[in-house]
């Protein structure tokens, strides 16, 4: 199912752009092409950022410390991330600035019930129980949407974070958003 926010290009060449300019690891943009009579539809041209992406989060092919290593880097990117200052940057506007988390469960829940193909009974209890417990909190950050590992390039041989792609579900919202996503597969 393909999200009603996802793909749309002009606003990952917009965020890529400003993070880019502030200094944050994500390729270059290099030019956005509105024109949908040149290729079919819009899109735009970044840098080709050379390293690794790492598809499974076990790392089987790295040591304990690389692994550490490669996880911290993670969570200081991320960090890093939400440190900036996204009026600062030209991001002011880029999405709603609160109830980020009930928009998210809104939103989460309403594509599980869509696409269920039998009831789950422990399921429908949390979407019952998520709306009523949802956290409080006023922070106010830029949210990648999908922050992992894979959207990550990492050095050739040194254990940080040299770009994070992916950048079409970004918005701005809470960073406890970005932290659990992160959180999610462990």
């Amino acid at each position: 199912m393909l999200l009603p926010s996802a793909h749309q290009v002009d606003r990952e060449f917009r965020v890529i752009d400003a993070l880019h300019r502030a200094g944050f690891p994500v390729p270059r943009a290099y030019a956005l092409c509105e024109d949908d009579s040149v290729v079919g539809t819009m899109f735009y041209v970044m840098e080709m950022v050379e390293g690794r992406i790492l598809w499974d989060l076990s790392l089987p092919d790295h040591t304990p410390a690389e692994r550490s290593a490669i996880y911290d880097a993670m969570v200081k990117t991320l960090a890093h991330l939400q440190s900036l200052d996204y009026r600062a940057i030209g991001l002011d506007g880029f999405g709603k600035p609160n109830d980020y988390m009930a928009r998210q469960i809104h939103r989460w829940s309403k594509i599980y019930v869509a696409s269920e193909t039998s009831k789950i009974p422990l399921m429908d209890k949390l979407n019952e129980w998520l709306p009523r417990n949802i956290p409080g909190s006023d922070e106010t950050c830029i949210i990648h949407g999908d922050y992992r590992l894979d959207n990550m390039v990492l050095h050739p041989t040194e254990q940080r974070v040299t770009a994070v792609l992916d950048w079409e579900l970004s918005t701005l919202g809470d960073p406890l958003g970005d932290f659990t996503y992160h959180m999610a597969p462990w």
